[in-house]
């Protein structure tokens, strides 16, 4: 069937969620009481700021398309390198759940 934009976004977003809430106890627990809250928001602020570069980009582009954006900055190589390393990073979530759930 065919899915719209909404659902294809909360889609990815389930995904990439999902794996975050399945794993975070336990590399807390493993990275301790005091690493892993600083290391968490030092990622989250890392985030944060790459999230406003995109939204920058994507406005001067004028295209959401993270394929686009990388087309645009670097060429042919760069829209390739964002279609492999969102496939790769799909196939890892689904990867991570069967090891989970297994």
């Amino acid at each position: 069937g065919h899915s719209g934009r909404v659902a294809t976004i909360l889609a990815i977003a389930k995904s990439f969620v999902g794996s975050g809430i399945t794993f975070l106890p336990g590399a807390v627990a493993k990275g301790g009481w005091l690493f892993a809250p600083i290391a968490l928001v030092v990622i989250a602020m890392f985030n944060a700021f790459c999230i406003r570069l995109l939204l920058r980009c994507s406005a001067h582009v004028g295209s959401p398309s993270f394929a686009e954006i990388a087309y645009r900055a670097v060429g042919c190589g760069g829209k390739l390198a964002v279609q492999i390393s969102l496939v790769v990073s799909q196939f890892g979530t689904n990867i991570a759940f069967m090891i989970f759930v297994a």
